[in-house]
């Protein structure tokens, strides 16, 4: 499944938003970092983004607070999941526009 060009926008936004938060910090409360990974997980419906979100939020469903590397680490994995998504919706459109070769 590919990324719509919206939800990439949406993605990227509360990507940024979620590490800004996490400037300078060592450790966070686990209810930002749930709250963040739950706005990723609703702003796509594409499966590789929700696995790398649930994967993250069962990692740090049983503590109260997040080391901020590991959340960093998280966050770094949904992008790349978002941009494989992304490469993989760019790649279908060119193959769209192309004209077949004879």
């Amino acid at each position: 499944m590919s990324l719509t060009i919206e939800a990439e926008h949406r993605i990227n936004g509360l990507l940024d938003a979620a590490m800004q938060r996490l400037d300078d910090q060592v450790v966070v409360a686990n209810r930002p970092c749930v709250d963040a990974l739950l706005d990723l997980y609703g702003s796509t419906d594409d499966p590789a983004v929700r696995r790398v979100c649930t994967d993250a939020l069962r990692r740090i469903s049983r503590v109260s607070l997040v080391r901020a590397d590991e959340f960093r680490s998280d966050l770094q994995a949904v992008a790349a999941a978002a941009a494989s998504a992304s490469i993989h919706s760019e790649v279908g459109v060119v193959a769209e526009l192309a004209e077949p070769v004879s």
